[in-house]
């Protein structure tokens, strides 16, 4: 049972007809209110999956960077002539 339910058992039934367009008004809005919780909870974990694979994409880039920086460092020092004794 939702908290409307709850509430509106606790009337008596001079008070749920005297109210009964606002109990309708605000069952409706319940439900609505709990459609919407239900798809911000699958919006929330389809969020949190796309982060994930983010991260990991992020991880293996930042790793690709990596590589390719030692890749050009070494390319580099191969290229620099060696320093020739002064002594």
């Amino acid at each position: 049972m939702g908290r409307i339910a709850d509430y509106v058992a606790t009337l008596t039934p001079s008070e749920r007809e005297q109210f009964k367009d606002l109990i309708e008004e605000c069952t409706l809005r319940e439900a609505t209110i709990h459609r919407n919780a239900a798809r911000a909870d699958l919006g929330l974990i389809q969020l949190a999956e796309q982060h994930q694979r983010l991260s990991t994409k992020i991880r293996d880039l930042e790793q690709a960077g990596q590589r390719l920086m030692d890749t050009v460092s070494r390319m580099y020092l191969q290229t620099v002539p060696k320093p020739s004794k002064l002594h």
